[in-house]
């Protein structure tokens, strides 16, 4: 969470080409050119140069970075501004574009507002005002202004030419203009949106012109009433999937507003003041009032749910590009952290969608990541359920053992090796049917390695994770053996017919199967530990191995293959020896098997 400027904060428009320069705003027109880095704030307000003069500005003020030139800003208050030199001079592109009406002499529902009005003047700083600017992302100097008091203006030359659009909406009266979009599919569609909740009024206004403004078409088609629309975006791909966000939700159509689902999921019923879809991860980015920012991740579940998807008993979807990142080992969050929200999903987000309900509450779906050479990587299990539905595979190996809570060491849980670059293919199992589908992983980009370090570092992972495997195996071999020793030292304390002997090499192994079983302890700084701990070495850097921890590795391995060869020798020498005896003196035997050694890898 970074804190720009100060006030409630509104509109920022932030500059592509310096990182360290943002606009920001608070109320009524207060606008910052703000340096991110020494904090300074430069402040930029338009003033009239006669005295005589006043501009108005909304309680929001819009502001708006050129798509075409990161020097040009436009801003809004009656008239709309310009600047191309970061605010020191604005050049006024316009005339009063609103009605320019007495606002303080408007009725309030019906009667006359005098002094004596109660709350007359609550809630509002200025009245006639600019609330939305756009400009064509296709055609540089189409611009289209949108304001309080209803009026909706467009010019084609950059300012100089103005013409007036508000007669050609059949409004009941003047609604406040909450949104205007100029489509970036190209240059003659744009989209209008009015909200007239201050008038009582909650239908929902939505209209699309193809024609530069000339006409305009409703396409609020089935949208609820009370569902005024505060904010709109269009999908840079898919011209006829629309976002609109409600006073209570955001609502999505495929057909270009023909037909309109409202967003459900853990999404909440919130007002939606704000939309951005990133054009490279293909992400929605919610500004919520009251709820933080919200952000779908990937919406390429909604930028191909064509009709002819949704007919479909099962889908699977395209999956985006995956990225290895480096996750941070588990410490304390310092101060600040803890007003962070949670992370995505890491990894894979594999989306599919089934048509309809499940046989039961419990089924699931399977699903299948196969390498090149078409061998299983990673098996997932999904939800059946109708509706969309999204598993995440984090670009790992499966873990090869059930870790345990005292597991968790300095990079955190154990977790599998991750696969190496390239195309994986996805296999869905739904329903009877099969999808197939594919997604390129690819290693973080600010990462320093090649091919050659990446192989090497995947290979001794592997090996560490067989390693690990053996020694869990070896644990649980060494575990049941130390109960059944104490199963067999009750019985032989208890037996009244057991000879000196017996007892004597009872205790011998019971005390060799003891020595044994420390070396397959678990827990921080015991011998599991140091499997781990080199498990997320290797793990934690995109580089080769170092030659310190290639010989970790080998030394781990012969240990282990020395630690295990001594338990099986217990199990199947000294125990063998032993069986034989407790038979002979009715007495149960053991029932262990020797454990498999670590495969070489």
């Amino acid at each position: 969470m970074v804190n720009i400027a100060y006030g409630d904060g509104f509109y920022v428009a932030v500059d592509p080409n310096d990182h360290r320069t943002i606009y920001a705003n608070s109320q009524s027109g207060r606008t910052y050119l703000v340096d991110l880095e020494t904090r300074e704030e430069q402040g930029l307000r338009p003033v009239p140069i006669d005295r005589k003069e006043e501009f108005r500005f909304n309680w929001s003020t819009p502001m708006l970075m050129s798509p075409h030139d990161a020097k040009i800003v436009y801003y809004g208050g009656n008239k709309l501004f310009m600047t191309n030199d970061r605010g020191h001079r604005w050049q006024p592109i316009s005339p009063d574009l609103t009605r320019n009406q007495d606002w303080k002499k408007l009725p309030i529902m019906g009667p006359a507002r005098s002094d004596q009005t109660l709350s007359r003047d609550d809630g509002v700083s200025d009245f006639g005002t600019i609330t939305t600017i756009a400009e064509s992302p296709v055609k540089a100097g189409v611009l289209y202004v949108g304001t309080d008091d209803g009026n909706v203006q467009m010019t084609s030359d950059a300012g100089r030419t103005w013409r007036d659009l508000t007669s050609k909406f059949k409004l009941p009266g003047p609604r406040w203009v909450s949104r205007v979009m100029a489509s970036r599919h190209d240059g003659a569609t744009v989209y209008v949106a009015f909200d007239g909740h201050q008038d009582d009024d909650f239908k929902p206004y939505l209209f699309k012109s193809t024609d530069s403004g000339t006409t305009w078409t409703p396409v609020a088609g089935d949208l609820p009433d009370g569902m005024v629309i505060h904010s709109l975006a269009e999908h840079p791909r898919n011209r006829d999937l629309l976002l609109a966000g409600t006073e209570f939700g955001l609502f999505v159509t495929n057909n270009g507003g023909r037909n309109w689902t409202l967003v459900r999921g853990n999404l909440p019923r919130v007002r939606i003041d704000d939309i951005l879809i990133t054009p490279r991860e293909n992400d929605i980015v919610l500004g919520t009032h009251g709820r933080s920012i919200i952000v779908l991740d990937d919406a390429s579940l909604l930028e191909n749910a064509v009709p002819a998807v949704l007919t479909e008993d099962v889908h699977l979807f395209p999956t985006r590009q995956a990225t290895e990142y480096y996750e941070m080992r588990m410490l304390p969050s310092p101060g600040a952290a803890k007003f962070a929200g949670p992370n995505p999903d890491s990894g894979a987000l594999i989306t599919y969608s089934i048509k309809s309900p499940p046989a039961s509450s419990n089924a699931t779906v399977k699903i299948e990541i196969l390498d090149r050479d078409n061998h299983v990587v990673r098996e997932l299990e999904g939800p059946d359920r109708q509706g969309f539905n999204r598993v995440a595979w984090d670009l790992r190996f499966p873990v090869g053992f059930i870790p345990i809570q005292t597991d968790e060491g300095w990079f955190g849980p154990p977790r599998g090796t991750l696969v190496l670059p390239g195309e994986y293919r996805i296999k869905l199992t739904a329903r009877g049917r099969e999808q197939t589908g594919s997604v390129q992983v690819r290693v973080d980009p600010r990462a320093h390695t090649t091919p050659e370090g990446l192989q090497a570092r995947f290979s001794a992972s592997q090996r560490v994770g067989e390693l690990v495997r053996s020694f869990v195996e070896a644990a649980a071999a060494a575990d049941n053996l130390s109960a059944e020793i104490d199963a067999i030292r009750k019985a032989v304390t208890e037996s009244k017919s057991a000879p000196e002997v017996l007892r004597k090499h009872f205790d011998e192994v019971s005390g060799k199967v003891e020595t044994a079983k420390t070396s397959f302890r678990a827990g921080f700084g015991g011998p599991k530990f140091r499997y781990l701990d080199l498990a997320g070495q290797l793990q934690a850097s995109t580089t080769a191995p170092t030659e310190a921890q290639m010989t970790t590795l080998d030394h781990l391995a012969a240990e282990l293959t020395e630690n295990i060869t001594t338990l099986n020798a217990l199990i199947t020498n000294d125990v063998a020896q032993l069986e034989s005896e407790l038979r002979a003196n009715n007495l149960s035997p053991f029932a262990v098997r020797p454990v498999t050694l670590p495969k070489p890898r």
